[in-house]
This record gives C-alpha cells, sequence and structure tokens, in this order.
C-alpha cells in the first residue's frame, strides 16, 4: 500500500521504474498501478533482475 505521505520524496517529474527480486514477485506491478493514482509516470521492468 502507498501512502500520500511518500509522494513528497519523490519528484513527480521523473518517469519512476518498478522491478521485482524474479518473475514470481507481484510487488512492482501493485506499485505500477498504484502510483499513477498518487501523479507519477511509471514503467514496469517484465521478469524482474533475474
Amino acid at each position: 500500500m502507498l501512502y500520500r505521505r511518500r509522494e513528497s520524496k519523490v519528484d513527480a517529474k521523473y518517469r519512476i521504474a518498478t522491478y521485482c527480486d524474479s518473475i514470481g514477485c507481484n510487488g512492482s506491478t501493485k506499485a505500477a498501478l498504484a502510483m499513477p493514482k498518487l501523479g507519477f509516470r511509471v514503467m514496469e521492468l517484465i521478469g524482474g533482475l533475474d
């Protein structure tokens, strides 16, 4: 869950890439879906770092 108080720590003018450790993780997908609602431009790195 993302909290509004955190959005002031990241400049919304930058595109943010979300990623997980492996393909089995869905945290990056959840973040990529929630962050645009707070005004961020987001892209997801599919497949994770592995």
